[in-house]
C-alpha cells in the first residue's frame, strides 16, 4: 500500500507554492501526499476526470460536515486526475477500537431526520 505515482516538486504546478511534501503510506487505491503540512494531494490512479469532478462536487455540497474539503478544481498530475484537500485533523486507523466505532456511529447519526421514525425504516 502507499504511493503508486511517484512525484517530485517539479511535477506540481508552481501556483500551488509547494515547498515541501511527504508521501502517505496509508493510501490503498490512490497516491496521497501531504503538501506543506496543510494540504493533501490525492492522485487518482484509476478514476476518470469526470468521476473525480463528481467527487469534488459532492464533497463541496457537504461543506457543513467535518470532512476534508477539496480546494480548487481537478488537476492533472503525471497525466492522472488529482484533487487537493485542506488537511484536517485525524489519523488513519489500522484497527478500529470501540471508541472509534462509536465516533463513526455518532457521525452517521447526524444524517438522520428528526421527523422520521427509525423503527419503521
Amino acid at each position: 500500500m502507499g504511493i503508486k505515482t511517484v512525484i517530485t516538486l517539479e511535477d506540481l504546478p508552481s501556483a500551488l507554492s509547494v515547498t515541501s511534501f511527504e508521501a502517505s503510506t496509508d493510501g490503498v487505491m490512490d497516491s496521497v501526499y501531504f503538501l506543506n503540512s496543510d494540504r493533501v494531494l490525492k492522485i487518482f490512479e484509476n478514476a476518470t476526470v469526470a468521476s473525480v469532478e463528481e467527487e469534488r462536487k459532492l464533497l463541496t455540497l457537504c461543506e457543513t460536515l467535518p470532512i476534508a474539503k477539496p480546494l480548487g478544481e481537478v488537476l492533472s498530475i503525471c497525466g492522472k486526475p488529482a484533487l487537493i484537500y485542506r488537511r484536517c485533523q485525524g489519523k488513519s486507523l489500522k484497527r478500529a477500537e470501540i471508541n472509534e466505532i462509536r465516533e463513526v456511529g455518532t457521525f452517521l447519526r447526524s444524517f438522520s431526520y428528526p421527523n422520521i421514525d427509525t423503527a419503521e425504516h
